[in-house]
């Protein structure tokens, strides 16, 4: 199941997020890029770090070994240091907006009144 979710959640963050971004042309042209806060990212904040830590643990669950499951806890420590640190003092910095958007909607797991409203997000996009 968590690959499933990890699977549909990447799937639908990059239809929402485009490839302008995945391919990090914002890096490039700093004026061109936007924020996104619509689709996926209106439930999650990093939904393409959470597809990433489901399919993770999924196949920590399929090897069925503590080395898999190593792999995916120092994922999260990564995930959360490289956001806490770097990635997100970056978009305050850039956009006025993301500070309020990061205190409103959660990093990897949407909120309980939101699994509906995220399980039909994955499942038939916005």
């Amino acid at each position: 199941m968590s690959l499933a979710i990890g699977t549909l959640l990447a799937w639908r963050a990059r239809g929402t997020l485009g490839m302008d971004h995945l391919a990090m042309l914002h890096v490039y042209y700093p004026d061109d890029g936007h924020m996104v806060d619509t689709g996926i990212y209106d439930l999650l904040r990093h939904p393409l770090y959470a597809a990433v830590l489901r399919i993770s643990a999924g196949m920590a669950l399929i090897r069925a070994n503590w080395y898999a499951l190593f792999v995916t806890i120092v994922l999260i420590f990564f995930f959360v240091g490289w956001i806490t640190l770097v990635e997100e003092k970056e978009l305050i910095a850039r956009y006025p907006d993301y500070a309020q958007y990061r205190r409103r909607v959660p990093a990897f797991a949407p909120g309980v009144r939101d699994v509906g409203r995220f399980l039909h997000c994955l499942l038939r996009g916005e």
